[in-house]
């Protein structure tokens, strides 16, 4: 299991990269607003069936998040409670908590992010991505050269997939998930 404090960096950076407007709550309509901007950075309509499950994944969370909560899913959460939930419905879980909520999610943003459908994430493709979820383009910059983890020279939504998934379940802060939006320490300070 990763260590809380570790684990609660991670998710207190990933609850401001969903709190859009800095309020220090989220809501149904920052997951939402979260999906489109990661559709249209990609230059993906919102309307197109991979940015609909991009949507649709998100809102699932939501809603595991809110019941959990047990809140009105559109109430908003502030950070502690968000990390709860979090910790309680998707990563205490361990596979099945990944298989219900993060997995559809992460393999649809994966999807997504190989625009041009040649199964392969182009260093521009994921720096859009994580542009859209928060991160900055020197994050991309970063790390888009450690995703290879076979070493073949392209960078695969699998690769790609794994990477996301990592943020949330690696334990070692030097894992390239954990640094998918950048240094976690350092992207806290000031907050």
């Amino acid at each position: 299991m990763i260590s809380t404090e570790f684990q609660n960096l991670k998710l207190t950076q990933r609850f401001q990269m969903f709190d859009l407007d800095g309020d220090g709550f989220v809501s149904r309509s920052d997951f939402e607003s979260v999906a489109r901007r990661i559709a249209e950075a990609l230059g993906v309509p919102i309307d197109n069936p991979k940015a609909q499950a991009v949507r649709d994944a998100y809102l699932a969370i939501w809603n595991v998040v809110a019941t959990k909560m047990n809140i009105d899913p559109i109430t908003r959460i502030d950070v502690e409670k968000f990390k709860v939930a979090t910790q309680s419905v998707i990563l205490a879980q361990g596979e099945l908590g990944y298989k219900q909520t993060l997995g559809p999610a992460i393999d649809a943003i994966a999807q997504l992010t190989d625009t041009d459908g040649d199964g392969k994430i182009s260093e521009e493709e994921y720096t859009k991505l994580i542009q859209a979820i928060g991160g900055r383009k020197e994050d991309a910059a970063n790390t888009y050269g450690r995703l290879d983890s076979n070493r073949d020279g392209v960078v695969s939504i699998d690769e790609l997939a794994q990477t996301l998934r990592e943020f949330f379940y690696a334990g070692d802060t030097n894992a390239v998930g954990s640094e998918l939006y950048g240094s976690v320490e350092s992207s806290l300070k000031g907050s």
